[in-house]
């Protein structure tokens, strides 16, 4: 039986990306090859890149121009941002840690074409993250349920963390960031929840990665969050817990 999630990734090239796009197009394909409702994302370069790829009927291509995202847009209107200090410069640049933190914001964009009663994002390269094929295909039958406000594994359990300055110096991985399900009624509200947060980074002229967003909110809706134990591996499918799974 066919799952009851639709899924959402994207694909935007930027000039600093430390992955060559060849690279990106490839994780993507085992995406593409499952049975899956998706919604894919893309800007004008990837779109002309993915017109040679075998795109399935239910993946409905979107573009985008990643510019009109109203988090893109508040981000870059802070005139001196800075990045955290522990991190990868080659990787972690203000150009990803934006495109990292428009993961809810995409969601909501995506609702007009979600026919399900819930909508997943996954990013369009998890495939590098697992070690067995059939992982992704097990997404195919995949349907929860009771899920409050949103699905999120993580590396380690929920608990407080000071905001500032904590969050600010390096990457917390209380949630991978890489894969997340929300009832198609609560996108919005995770979309309000993670904005409000983030602009208290950015009142303080800095910028951070979303799971350290999401950090700095989990304890305060620890009831409402169904985490798990799924590192950056096949345990953020395999891992689901099988209360919340028909």
């Amino acid at each position: 039986m066919p799952g009851n999630i639709t899924y959402v990734s994207f694909l935007v090239w930027y000039e600093k990306d430390h992955v060559p796009m060849k690279k990106r197009l490839v994780w993507l394909e085992s995406l593409l090859e499952i049975d899956v409702p998706l919604i894919l994302f893309a800007d004008q370069t990837y779109m002309a890149e993915l017109a040679s790829l075998s795109v399935g009927p239910k993946t409905k291509l979107l573009p985008i121009q990643i510019g009109e995202l109203e988090t893109v847009k508040r981000i870059r209107s802070v005139p001196y941002l800075h990045p955290p200090p522990n991190r990868s410069p080659e990787k972690d640049t203000i150009e990803f840690l934006t495109l990292m933190n428009s993961k809810p914001e995409l969601l909501s964009m995506a609702l007009p074409h979600v026919f399900t009663d819930y909508v997943a994002y996954i990013d369009a390269g998890i495939r590098k993250v697992f070690k067995h094929d059939s992982t992704l295909k097990s997404l195919e039958t995949l349907k929860v349920h009771s899920i409050p406000l949103i699905l999120l594994p993580g590396c380690h359990p929920i608990r407080p963390v000071e905001i500032f300055p904590y969050l600010l110096n390096g990457i917390n991985w209380m949630f991978s960031g890489g894969f997340f399900i929300v009832p198609v009624g609560k996108v919005d509200q995770f979309m309000e929840i993670h904005s409000i947060l983030l602009n208290e980074f950015l009142k303080r002229d800095t910028i951070t990665w979303e799971v350290n967003v999401w950090a700095g909110f989990g304890e305060a809706y620890k009831d409402s969050i169904v985490w798990y134990h799924g590192p950056h591996d096949d345990t953020m499918i395999t891992g689901i817990p099988a209360r919340y799974k028909n």
